[in-house]
């Protein structure tokens, strides 16, 4: 589906795309996650198809969203202050927006946030995003942490802001207790599992790739991470079978396809389409649950899919449409 979008839009646009709309999906989900499990554990079955709409709920999900999107954008201008080679895929750090400004919508964002879950008088979830907001913006950017410099702190600092992200899922109607690290844990390997893969891009390379559609590489010895990854994914699978997570089972039970091919074709483009495939199972699987979740989901692909390409001329986002020769697809 591809809009026709005006330059001046496209431009404005600019400031809509720097809060990431595509990571954002990924919040969401992690969010919804931990609200489906609670509601689950709660009435000993799955929730499905749920249209019903709840004004606390759904300010609870925006708040969350407007936080994590404001400390999304404290981490572009982190990138930009500290990084040789910034990620070309955000305005931000394309040089689009001038960080400062940038700076001030974040803030703005995040008060915003914490002043919806003040206003619906949900004072240990506002705690929650303080938390969130302190650990992932203050403590991720303070210790300049980076995906290729400190990798181990990369990934505790992405796995810490799951677990709240989780939890704070699970508070918009319920309370946090042992149920709630019996239903994360297989989330948990998942997580972990996407996050090693991801941790394996190399963002700038992907970039030329969608613009200029060169050669996706080969990852040399990088093979026994991708079996790590592997195996914490079968290890998830098999967990959320037991629990009878839907979500969970579902999503990697074609998930799983990927990453067994991944095992022997190890290199960029498998690892994007087991990335992008096996989110989208989520998404796909969850919104059966929560179909007003689908609705924001596919807002948010196709305004960034459409912004990219009319702006940038790039295919992102992308699910490894790209012909390891290095051509693109027609």
């Amino acid at each position: 589906m591809k809009l026709k979008i005006p330059k001046k839009v496209l431009q404005t646009l600019d400031y809509l795309i720097m809060f990431d709309p595509i990571s954002l999906i990924m919040v969401g989900l992690v969010t919804l996650a931990g609200f489906a499990a609670q509601e689950a554990a709660v009435s000993n079955s799955p929730a499905w198809w749920v249209t019903g709409f709840d004004l606390n709920t759904f300010l609870s999900f925006a708040a969350i969203l407007l936080v994590s999107g404001g400390i999304l954008i404290l981490n572009q201008i982190n990138h930009v202050e500290n990084e040789d080679k910034p990620n070309q895929l955000l305005p931000i750090e394309n040089g689009q927006i001038e960080p400062e400004n940038a700076k001030k919508i974040a803030v703005i964002a995040m008060i915003l946030g914490l002043g919806a879950l003040l206003l619906i008088q949900k004072l240990l979830l506002a705690g929650f995003a303080v938390i969130i907001t302190a650990i992932r913006a203050a403590g991720h950017n303070l210790l300049n942490i980076s995906k290729k410099e400190k990798g181990v702190l990369w990934l505790l600092s992405n796995v810490v802001f799951t677990i709240l992200l989780f939890g704070f899922g699970w508070q918009i109607k319920g309370s946090l207790n042992l149920a709630t690290l019996k239903m994360f844990a297989p989330y948990l390997l998942e997580i972990v599992s996407l996050l090693t893969l991801i941790f394996l891009l190399d963002g700038n390379m992907l970039y030329k790739s969608y613009k200029d559609g060169e050669e996706i590489v080969h990852m040399g010895d990088r093979g026994h991470l991708i079996w790590l990854a592997a195996v914490l994914a079968l290890g998830a699978f098999l967990w959320g079978l037991k629990l009878g997570d839907p979500m969970l089972t579902h999503s990697l039970l074609l998930g799983l396809v990927l990453y067994i091919i991944l095992v022997f074709k190890v290199n960029h483009l498998w690892i994007v389409r087991t990335v992008s495939y096996t989110l989208f199972f989520f998404v796909f699987f969850s919104s059966s649950q929560y179909p007003w979740f689908f609705v924001f989901a596919v807002i948010a692909y196709y305004l960034s899919k459409n912004y990219y390409d009319q702006r940038y001329e790039i295919r992102f986002p992308n699910f490894g449409n790209i012909e390891e020769t290095g051509e693109k697809n027609a």
